[in-house]
């Protein structure tokens, strides 16, 4: 179901270890069907798949969530504006640890800010 929920546009090195990310929404995904009748929002959880997917295209690596420090939904993301979505990503290296910070805009509006932790898999 996820598979076909985002399209990244592209993926930019801003630095050593920052990035930013354009990304579109498909917003006839069955995801919204349920995530609310009448007036559908994005899942708090596939913003978090998206972070991580963006993350790990560009470093070329599987990774997954090991602890979420803070994380927060400042605005909705509405799959019925057609605005892009725009990720900045940083991290920090820790070992085998990614030590992320994370914000999301869809359009003008902030939809989510992230410090994480994710490990490789």
């Amino acid at each position: 179901m996820l598979k076909d929920l985002f399209y990244i546009e592209s993926i930019n090195k801003e630095s050593e270890n920052r990035i930013t990310a354009i990304a579109g929404m498909n917003g006839k995904n069955p995801v919204f069907l349920g995530h609310f009748p009448g007036k559908p929002v994005l899942p708090g959880v596939c913003s978090l798949f998206l972070v991580r997917e963006c993350l790990e295209r560009f470093l070329g690596m599987g990774l997954k969530y090991k602890q979420i420090d803070f994380c927060k939904f400042p605005g909705m993301t509405d799959p019925e504006k057609r605005d892009k979505i725009f990720l900045r990503i940083s991290w920090e290296d820790l070992n085998d640890r990614k030590k992320i910070k994370a914000e999301m805009n869809h359009g003008s509006l902030t939809v989510l800010k992230l410090r994480a932790v994710l490990t490789e898999i």
